[in-house]
This record gives C-alpha cells, structure tokens and sequence, in this order.
C-alpha cells in the first residue's frame, strides 16, 4: 500500500532518513544521499538539516511540475528568483539551500541515478551538462556567489543582565545543586562552550587533585599561569569529535571541588552517569535542550522582577561572551591582530567568517583612540589581508579553503 501525502516530506527512521515525493513513492537519490553522509560521520540532526533544505526545492520543482533530473542552469535561475525576490528569502539562507541540492545531485550522478546533468562545461564547446560548475573550483556554480546579509552581529547582554539570570538560577535550597550551577557557570565564562559540549563534558577530562596540583606547580615555577588544556566533545560532529580548550587553573579547581564534594549528592542509586553535570531529578547527564530550559526559566524569573530584555539571554550567550573577552584581552595586551585572530579561532572551533564577528564585537568594546581599536579597525577594513596572513600561518597555499572550516 503507498500513501499519498500532500507535498513532498523527509520521514525519520531509526536507520536514517527517507524522502518521499507527494505520490508516496521514494525518492532514491536523495534518500541514499542522507544515507551517505550518515555513513561518513555527519551527525544525524545536520544530516536531518541538509534533507530538509534539498526538501525545500524539490517542493518548488513539485509545485512547477518540473523532474528532478531535468533541472538545469535556467530552472536554478527562476528557482533562484521565486525564492530571493518573491518570498524574501535571505540569500545567505536560500545559497545553503542550493548548495546541499546540487551536491545532492553530483552525488547521484556519480552513483548512476542520472547522467551529465551537473559538471565542468568546456568554454566555447557544445554544454556537455545542464548545470554548469564554474571552471577552475572543485564545486561552486555562479548562484552560489552571490552576496549575502552577512552574519547578524550578536547583541550581546550586559553584565549586569548576566547577573540577574545567574542570581535566579543560583536560587535553590539545594547546596549541590547550587555548586553544579556555579561550576557550570564558571566553565562557560572560562570556556567558549556550546551547551551541547557542556552537558558532554566528562568526570574523567577533568584531572585528579594530584595532578591539578602537579601541574599548578609546574607552572608557578615557570611563571606561566596559563590554565589547563581540557579535551571535551564537540558539537555535531561524530568523527574526531574531541576539541582541545585552555581552562583557566581556577575554574579547574572548581570543577575538581564540585565533582569531588558536591556531585555524589545528585547521584541517583545505581546511576553514576560519565558526565559531569547530571540531572538532579533524574541523576542522569543534562539534555542540551533541559540546559536551554534551565537559563530560559531564569532568564523569565529575573525578567518578571526587573523587566528589561532579560529573556533573550540563553546559554549560547556566554559562548559569545567568552569569545569576544578573550579577543579584546589580547588586543589589549598589545597582540598582534592576525595572531590573536588566528589562536581564539583554533581555540573556540570556529571559521574564519565567524570568529570576523567577534572581532568585530571585541574592537567595539575597546577604546575609540586607543592603538588596539586602531589596529583592529584596520584589520576589519582588509578582511582580505587578514585571510591572507591567516593562510600563511595555517602552512599557505590552500589553507584558505580550511577558514570555510572549523579549526
């Protein structure tokens, strides 16, 4: 029996993901698509992205009656127009789109669902494919370069609405519970964590008092108190997922004296979970969405109290938080900006377009007249240049394809 459904749909499956047209009928090339990048380490929730952006335009190919395999340069380009100029669209929104589509489409090429429909046509020769990738690039095609938004600066909080949240998320008759938060928060403001590395941080990264003080030790006598390099998991990522980070010595002690002292207290029995933070209610690690969940409740509470724009804080805040302090810090240190560029990148897993943003957020909270904002304004004002230095830094020649990367 096949069931009609109203447009075009991804469905989950416990193995990955199937697409079916609006007949019922599957559609093979983009399901094995998903299954592909599944079976190479994308994780399932960017793989589920990825099918509902291909899903988007297979709806607009459905809506016109227009096949799959048809599609060429003209049908991209009046695609191109429906979604940037009659449905507003951000460019930068319907390119990503477009992109996960047509590598979509080489992939089914080469798996033999269809033949020369995408491709390095020959100048001044009869086209060889019906969509044509622009000569000299691995994969690009022209509707892909066109100019975006940009990304949205982040407005970020102020410290004081940082401490109305955190003063009604510290509002709890439990003292361990009190000391997870605290150490939570001490790890976000050291660490420029995503929640989902926060909820997958591990007892075990973190070091054993004995070795927290050998190395304390270490580098007193060195005098260079630099902090403790941790490995935690990173987000979306299911190959090489573990991420290096320099925490400073105290926010580790912390997070020692509440996993030795405060933590056994959340245990439920028989569970003792590897994570570091757990549930008090169930005594299991914290859901990324249960850490979301948390601060939008205490950001509601505060702001109930003290009015303002307090419920926009969420925990990806101090992220942004942690990023821009840090680049201003070493601004201000007298660091040159390619190279303090080039280390907050490496240490907070961001690209290159990105981590453009917190320089930008850094020079702002610097002095107008000072020689920190001068050399950062310059550097934003030569976006180009800056690449350039990065590349050589990053070993030259093609490092650049690499900022389209996290480090």
């Amino acid at each position: 029996m096949t069931i009609a459904f109203e447009r075009t749909t991804i469905q989950q499956h416990p193995d990955g993901f199937i697409v079916y047209n609006r007949s019922g009928n599957v559609i093979l090339a983009v399901t094995m698509y998903l299954m592909h990048l599944l079976v190479f380490g994308r994780a399932r929730s960017t793989v589920h992205q990825y099918g509902r952006q291909i899903v988007t335009i297979l709806r607009s190919l459905e809506a016109s009656d227009i096949d799959l395999f048809k599609t060429d340069d003209h049908v991209l380009s009046l695609l191109n127009v429906d979604a940037v100029e009659i449905r507003r669209i951000k460019v930068n929104t319907w390119t990503k789109q477009l992109y996960q589509f047509l590598k979509m489409l080489a992939f089914a090429q080469a798996m033999g669902f269809c033949d020369r429909i995408i491709g390095h046509n020959q100048e001044g020769q009869q086209p060889e494919f019906r969509i044509s990738l622009l000569p000299g690039e691995a994969f690009s095609h022209a509707l892909l370069k066109q100019r975006g938004e940009g990304y949205e600066i982040v407005d970020l909080p102020t410290d004081d609405e940082f401490r109305l949240v955190e003063a009604e998320l510290l509002r709890t008759g439990s003292i361990a519970l009190r000391q997870q938060r605290l150490a939570m928060l001490a790890f976000l403001r050291a660490a420029p964590s995503r929640r989902c590395e926060l909820a997958a941080l591990t007892c075990t990264v973190v070091p054993t008092r004995a070795e927290f003080d050998r190395q304390r030790r270490e580098q007193l006598m060195k005098n260079d108190v630099r902090g403790i390099r941790i490995s935690f998991y990173r987000a979306k990522k299911e190959a090489d997922r573990k991420r290096p980070a320099t925490v400073p010595l105290s926010t580790v002690e912390q997070l020692i004296n509440f996993r030795d002292r405060y933590r056994p207290a959340l245990l439920k029995a028989g569970k003792d979970p590897e994570a570091m933070f757990v549930s008090a209610a169930t005594g299991e690690r914290y859901n990324p969405q249960s850490l979301t969940n948390m601060f939008k409740i205490a950001a509601a509470s505060a702001q109930s109290k003290h009015g303002g724009k307090l419920k926009r804080i969420r925990v990806h805040h101090y992220r942004h938080r942690a990023i821009t302090t840090m680049t201003r810090e070493f601004l201000l240190a007298g660091m040159d900006v390619a190279e303090a560029f080039f280390i907050v990148m490496a240490e907070a897993d961001v690209t290159f377009d990105v981590m453009c943003i917190y320089l930008h957020l850094a020079k702002e909270e610097l002095d107008a007249n000072s020689e920190p904002y001068r050399k950062a304004s310059l550097a934003m004002e030569s976006i180009a240049n800056l690449h350039m230095q990065l590349s050589y830094r990053n070993g030259g020649g093609n490092a650049p394809r690499a900022f389209r990367r996290r480090v």
